[in-house]
């Protein structure tokens, strides 16, 4: 304090009845109340220091919580997202195959509709058709009733002429039995025929030998054969001894060479 303002409290003071001390005191105590006051601001600011830090870290937690939640929903958001991808490639790949079918669908209602149109035409064909077998019907069964009046006149004369045929049949069998008793004759004649040439034959042939047959064939009918006289001697297949001389016999187109 400067001279005058010391000199001027201590003057003051002196009028009011009070020492020196006693406004030291006084403010002291002043001076503890306000440092007691800021004591308590300090706690107050400490304590919501504590609380807000409290809170901060918290905050913090919630903060890193949410991150780590935040995360997650990326990767399924990412997941949902290539999963609606591919669902929505699956649904425009249906929906092509479903355009595809209604596209067939249109066209198979079109050749539906022309095959209705077409089975129209044809009832009404039919309808025509069948109203004309009615009539031709009609006339068929004049033209039935005819052939019926006619059918029984022709049975008539098929039972007339059935019986004509049953008497020609009995005489055909008749003549057929008697066929047969002259064809057992004929063929016990010429059975005879044979025995009588193989008792009367010249010349007897090698059985295996085809050209000797033809050769005996031809001596045992030959016309005068009474008077023929047999100077063939077979010595093998094709040669024979023919009196003094040696000849050779073969058969070409059914007829015998000499040479």
């Amino acid at each position: 304090k400067t001279m005058k303002q010391q000199t001027f409290s201590t003057a003051y003071y002196q009028d009011v009845g009070l020492t020196e001390n006693s406004v030291e005191i006084d403010h002291l105590k002043t001076v503890i109340v306000s440092l007691k006051q800021k004591a308590d601001v300090a706690d107050d600011i400490q304590q919501e220091l504590d609380t807000k830090t409290t809170m901060l870290r918290q905050c913090e937690q919630a903060r890193n919580e949410l991150q780590n939640k935040y995360e997650g929903l990326i990767n399924e958001t990412d997941e949902q997202a290539k999963k609606t991808q591919e669902y929505q490639a699956k649904i425009l790949e249906r929906l092509e195959f479903l355009e595809k079918e209604n596209q067939m669908q249109k066209s198979e209602i079109q050749n539906l509709k022309m095959n209705f149109d077409n089975t129209t035409q044809i009832k009404i064909n039919i309808d025509e058709e069948l109203k004309n077998s009615k009539q031709h019907i009609v006339e068929l069964e004049a033209q039935k009733a005819e052939l019926k009046k006619q059918l029984t006149i022709a049975s008539d004369y098929l039972i007339e002429q059935d019986d004509k045929v049953h008497k020609a049949n009995k005489t055909s069998l008749e003549l057929l039995d008697h066929l047969k008793d002259a064809e057992l004759e004929i063929e016990t004649l010429k059975d005879y025929i044979v025995e009588l040439k193989h008792r009367i034959a010249v010349y007897i042939p090698v059985e295996s030998d085809s050209v000797d047959a033809k050769l005996a064939e031809y001596i045992n009918n030959y016309p005068e054969r009474n008077r023929l006289k047999v100077m063939f001697m077979r010595e093998s297949s094709g040669i024979y001894q023919f009196g003094t001389r040696k000849i050779f016999v073969k058969v070409e187109q059914d007829k015998i060479i000499i040479r």
